[in-house]
C-alpha cells in the first residue's frame, strides 16, 4: 500500500507541473459593480469599461427589466463610478438602450466617452460626451466601433442596417471620429466593394452589411464583419484608410474576432481543423490573410484579453445553460480558471451577453453576470492567480 507521505508528495508534483490544474476560486475575489437589483451592463465584448487610466468606470442602468420582447431595450442611464466602486452617478439619461451590448459605451480618453442611442426609424446614434455628461460632438447617425480607440480614434459605421434611412455623414461605409472631426475612411462601395468577385453570389454593394467595426490596436487597419447577402459572413481587414482591402480567407468567418495588435487577429476558429490545431471554438491568431499563427486558449465564444496578452477570458457557446465564463492563460487550451459558473437567466434569451473585458492593468475582468433574472456588472479580482503564476 503506498504511504500517505509518499501520495501526499505525489499529488503535490502533478499540481505544480499540470497546466490542467485549474487555480482555486477562493484566490479570485469578486465585487459588484453595479447598483444591486438593477439591470445592468458592461458593453461590448474586449472593450474594458475602465477609463485609460483606470480611475473610472462606465457602464449602463436599465429602468425595466428584462422582459419577452429583445429588440425593445429599455430607457436608462449612463453611469460612472471610482475605480474602488465609490461615487456611482449617473452622468446622462439615454433614452433606448438595448439589451444587446448595452449603449456599445467607450472611452476616447480620461475625460471623453462615446455612446449609442437607438431611435426609431433613425437607427443608430451616436454620442461624444465628457465624463460629467456634457455634450462634444453628435449625434451622429452611425453605428459605433468597439475594442480600443488609439489615440482618441473611434470607428463610425453607417449602411443600411444601422442607418435605414442613411446618413449625414455620407455614403455607406467607414467614418473615423478624432478631436471633433470626423473625415471618411472607407467607402463601402469603391473600396470594400471591389471583394464582389470574390463571392459567388451576392447582393449589391450597396446593400451588404457591415459589423463589429474595430481600430487595429495601433490604428493603421481596420476589421469588420461583412454580410455581402443574408446569412453570408466574412471577414475583411484595410488599411485606415481604405486601401490594402483584403477577404479572411478560411473555410469559414472565425467568431467574435479582435485585432491581437497593428496587424494579426484573434477570434474562435468556428471549423477547426488539423492544419490549424483542430478543434472547432479554441482561441486562435491569425495574419491578415488567415494564415494560422498560433493557439491562445481553449473553447468559448465572446473573449476578451488582457492588455499584455497574457491572459483570457471567454464563455461557452450559445444556448448553453448553465452559462461558464473561464479564464485562460494565453497559450494554453485549458482553463486557468473557472470565473462564473451560474444558470443563464437573461443572457442568452435577452441577448445580454456575458461580454467579459480586462481592467487596464490586467488584473481584474469585467463582466455581465445573471442575477435574480437582471444582468449586473460584476468584476473578479485575478491580481492573486497572476502572483501565483509569475
Amino acid at each position: 500500500m503506498t504511504s500517505q507521505p509518499f501520495t501526499l508528495l505525489l499529488l503535490a508534483l502533478v499540481v505544480a507541473v499540470s497546466p490542467t490544474v485549474m487555480a482555486d476560486n477562493a484566490a479570485i475575489r469578486y465585487e459588484t459593480v453595479s447598483p444591486s437589483g438593477r439591470a445592468a451592463e458592461v458593453g461590448y465584448f474586449g472593450t474594458s469599461p475602465e477609463s485609460p487610466d483606470g480611475r473610472k468606470i462606465v457602464y449602463v442602468v436599465y429602468d425595466k427589466a428584462p422582459g419577452p420582447d429583445t429588440t425593445v431595450g429599455s430607457p436608462g442611464g449612463l453611469y460612472l463610478c471610482d475605480a474602488d466602486l465609490r461615487n456611482h452617478v449617473k452622468i446622462k439619461d439615454v433614452p433606448r438602450i438595448r439589451w444587446h451590448d448595452a449603449a456599445n459605451q467607450i472611452w476616447l480618453d480620461n475625460d471623453t466617452l462615446a455612446y449609442t442611442d437607438f431611435i426609431p426609424g433613425k437607427g443608430h446614434v451616436v454620442n461624444v460626451i465628457r465624463k460629467n455628461g456634457d455634450p462634444v460632438a453628435g449625434p451622429f447617425e452611425a453605428a459605433i466601433g468597439h475594442g480600443d480607440t488609439p489615440q482618441g480614434s473611434l470607428l463610425l459605421l453607417v449602411d443600411k442596417r444601422s442607418c435605414p434611412n442613411g446618413s449625414s455623414l455620407g455614403p455607406s461605409g467607414l467614418y473615423l471620429y478624432k478631436a471633433g472631426t470626423v473625415t471618411k475612411a472607407v467607402d463601402l462601395v469603391k473600396d470594400i466593394g471591389q471583394l464582389r468577385d470574390r463571392f459567388k453570389d451576392c447582393d449589391p454593394p450597396a446593400d451588404w452589411i457591415m459589423g463589429h467595426a474595430q481600430l487595429s490596436t495601433d490604428g493603421t487597419h481596420i476589421s469588420i464583419r461583412l454580410d455581402p447577402k443574408k446569412g453570408a459572413e466574412h471577414l475583411v481587414t484595410c488599411k485606415a484608410d481604405g486601401s490594402d482591402v483584403r477577404l479572411f480567407a478560411t473555410g469559414r468567418k472565425p467568431l467574435h474576432q479582435q485585432w491581437y495588435d497593428g496587424s494579426t487577429l484573434f477570434a474562435h476558429e468556428r471549423v477547426g481543423t488539423p492544419a490549424d490545431g483542430g478543434p472547432r471554438l479554441q482561441a486562435k491568431r491569425w495574419d491578415r490573410d488567415g494564415k494560422f499563427i498560433e493557439t491562445l486558449a481553449g473553447v468559448g465564444n465572446h473573449m476578451g484579453i488582457s492588455p499584455d496578452r497574457k491572459y483570457l477570458a471567454s464563455e461557452n457557446h450559445y444556448e448553453l445553460d448553465p452559462v461558464v465564463l473561464k479564464l485562460y492563460r494565453t497559450g494554453n487550451v485549458e482553463p486557468l480558471a473557472v470565473l462564473m459558473n451560474v444558470p443563464a437567466g437573461p443572457i442568452w434569451k435577452m441577448r445580454t451577453h456575458v461580454n467579459p473585458s480586462f481592467s487596464r492593468d490586467g488584473k481584474k475582468v469585467y463582466f455581465n453576470k445573471p442575477v435574480d433574472g437582471k444582468p449586473q456588472v460584476v468584476r473578479a479580482d485575478i491580481s492573486a492567480v497572476i502572483r501565483a503564476r509569475n
